[in-house]
């Protein structure tokens, strides 16, 4: 299958899961007509929990100074960018794994 597949961090894709899905991934980029995809972010059910405002919920502790992100459950899904290179990104988003090899590119938003 052409196209590439680049992990953002260091030691994703090296569990049995992440290797079994980068066949996947690199149909969604296909499918998307783009040349390749970038994983920012492996397999995972939560999100970040937004106010109505859809800005980020935080704490942050009186004595720490270190803020929190708020997550809520979520189907289990990849946050990824696709585009013509890791340099040349044209869509982010997140692809939602649906049983064993159905995947779906849920609300691509162009790269800015």
């Amino acid at each position: 299958m052409s196209g590439y597949l680049l992990w953002s961090h260091d030691g994703e894709g090296t569990s049995t899961d992440e290797v079994q899905g980068e066949k996947m991934l690199r149909q969604a980029a296909i499918e998307a007509d783009q040349k390749g995809i970038v994983v920012r972010n492996g397999l995972h059910n939560l999100c970040a929990a937004r106010d109505a405002n859809t800005r980020r919920i935080t704490t942050v502790p009186l004595n720490s100074g270190e803020s929190t992100n708020y997550t809520k459950p979520a189907d289990w899904h990849y946050t990824v960018w696709l585009g013509e290179s890791r340099d040349k990104i044209q869509l982010q988003g997140h692809i939602f794994v649906y049983g064993e090899v159905r995947a779906v590119v849920a609300d691509p938003k162009p790269q800015r």
